[in-house]
């Protein structure tokens, strides 16, 4: 059910840019969306530390939202590090804990 209702929606959604591109006000309208889309950031606070992240999709937001609480000991690992220390970070993710090494 849930399957078949995304593929509607998808469908439903492709009509609409579809519609919304052939007239100016809609051409509007979907490249303020787009640019929405595109700058939505979201910060998280961590250890006093501030980090800034682009969130284009579920799994951004999502990794993002489960920062500390997903893999706290990946972050007990880098809070180790010595200072100046070489991190190589060769992961199938969005970089999280490659940009919280760098600034901690």
């Amino acid at each position: 059910m849930k399957k078949n209702l995304k593929k509607i929606i998808r469908i439903i959604i492709k009509f609409f840019v579809i519609f919304l591109g052939k007239i100016n006000i809609g051409r509007f309208f979907l490249e303020e969306l787009d640019r929405s889309i595109l700058s939505y950031k979201k910060v998280i606070v961590y250890k006093g530390l501030k980090l800034k992240f682009y969130v284009p999709n579920r799994l951004s937001y999502y990794r993002i939202e489960t920062f500390s609480t997903k893999e706290p000991e990946t972050l007990n690992w880098i809070d180790k590090f010595e200072k100046k220390t070489t991190f190589w970070d060769i992961g199938a993710n969005i970089g999280l804990y490659s940009c919280y090494a760098a600034k901690s």
